[in-house]
């Protein structure tokens, strides 16, 4: 497919997942203008198009259900959406995303995989980045600007097992 974001098809109020990775979506994704993504939706990929701009953050309000996230492979830019808490998988790796990583990613505490790599973030990893989520098992970082020392303090009983700064 070659045509810009399909923004009407996530008006169904049952798509419990959509799948719209490897297309030629392009352009920017503008704000909603009424609810957005249906409550019931479980995963959102739109990985692997032409997407660029900043991600509106008025997707991801109030979505309690959205387990995976899928970012990637597009020409996101700006600061780093937050995903819901309960995302466990988030990819927004390979974009053009920048600035500082937001303290406000600690509020996702249902985490495993936490995949930023590629980007453009920048500043010191804070101390509690490794602690913010017991359930996390990958942090990608790779290809970052982050500067500074790797935090030492890990969640209790974390399940960290990859993490990935070069």
């Amino acid at each position: 497919m070659n045509d810009t974001f399909p923004k009407w098809l996530l008006e169904s109020s049952s798509l419990r997942w959509v799948d719209l990775q490897f297309n030629e979506f392009h352009g920017q994704i503008n704000p909603p203008t009424a609810p957005f993504l249906p409550s019931t939706l479980y995963s959102f990929s739109i990985s692997n198009n032409n997407l660029e701009g900043q991600w509106p953050e008025e997707y991801f309000l109030h979505r309690l259900n959205l387990w995976t996230v899928d970012l990637s492979n597009n020409r996101f830019e700006g600061p780093l959406p937050i995903p819901p808490s309960t995302t466990q998988f988030y990819f927004m790796a390979n974009n053009k995303i920048g600035g500082k990583v937001s303290p406000l990613i600690y509020g996702a505490t249902e985490l495993i995989v936490l995949d930023l790599a590629n980007n453009s973030l920048m500043g010191t990893l804070p101390e509690c980045l490794m602690s913010f989520s017991k359930n996390l098992s990958v942090l990608n970082l790779r290809m970052n600007r982050i500067q500074g020392v790797i935090p030492r303090k890990f969640a209790e009983g974390s399940n960290l097992r990859t993490i990935d700064f070069s």
